[in-house]
């Protein structure tokens, strides 16, 4: 079992406040829409918490059996594509791994591995957990999960992972959905982040996954889970691009005040055809 790290300092402790503070956000007039996924931030919730919502909200989990997970590894322990095959604690509960699709990807991959010492301090993909959970409750639907953590996060290694998905996902007849956890620029003027971090995404919003890595390092953008971001990009590609939303673009600012040093976040959802 791995249980929470982050309750109490990236989003609340108690599940009661966890619900209140969600309850707040109110994402009740999202409309749902059959997606390969989202990307969702993975900030503090005072930060990003709404925008995330937001983007978890929208998915369609009808006939879902299975959110694959992926976050970056901001720790640097462990290994370059690690799965984890714990079930995952929050205050609000416990999510099921589907170890057969966990385990089935790493036999098939040559990239992923069984690993949990990357997911054991990290916060990319525990910050998500509970807003799935929430959304879930509401909706009165279960998934299981895959949790996967990015230390490599190159495009070679992005685009083999997608495809190592989208294999065991046909050979278990697994309808899956991907959660993206990654936030925008870091620590930069508001103006420079959303113009940059605009320009990014709208090449995503375009199907074209290699322009967005493109612009990212030639902008030296911040963006600390871009392969993961990678991975549902080409995801939707190979199975039939059916467009992409920008739900929301924001920033730490409008919460802080503090317009000169920002970090961006967005929610995009990525929608079958």
């Amino acid at each position: 079992m791995r249980s929470t790290v982050v309750a109490g300092s990236f989003y609340p402790f108690s599940a009661d406040d966890i619900k209140s503070m969600l309850n707040h956000f109110n994402a009740n007039n999202v409309q749902m829409k059959k997606s390969y996924g989202v990307v969702a931030p993975h900030a503090g919730y005072v930060y990003s918490g709404a925008t995330a919502l937001l983007s978890i909200s929208s998915i369609d989990y009808e006939n879902v059996d299975t959110v694959v997970i992926i976050g970056p590894n901001h720790t640097g322990i462990g290994r370059n594509v690690s799965v984890s095959f714990d079930d995952w604690e929050t205050p609000l509960g416990v999510m099921t791994n589907d170890k057969l699709f966990s385990g089935k990807l790493v036999e098939r991959s040559s990239i992923a591995e069984h690993d949990e010492t990357a997911h054991a301090r990290e916060h990319s993909i525990e910050v998500e957990l509970p807003i799935l959970q929430y959304v879930l409750a509401q909706r009165n639907q279960k998934v299981n999960i895959v949790p996967i953590c990015m230390l490599d996060q190159s495009m070679g290694t992005s685009e083999k992972l997608a495809k190592d998905i989208i294999k065991v996902m046909k050979e278990l007849n697994r309808e899956i959905v991907i959660i993206a956890s990654s936030d925008c620029s870091h620590y930069v003027p508001a103006d420079w982040a959303e113009r940059h971090d605009r320009e990014a995404i709208g090449y995503l919003l375009k199907g074209d996954t290699a322009g967005f890595n493109r612009v990212r390092i030639e902008n030296e953008l911040s963006i600390c889970g871009y392969g993961p971001i990678t991975v549902l990009s080409t995801l939707s590609s190979i199975q039939g691009f059916g467009g992409a939303e920008l739900l929301r673009y924001t920033h730490s600012g409008v919460v802080t005040g503090n317009y000169t040093e920002v970090v961006g976040y967005a929610a995009i959802r990525f929608l079958r055809p």
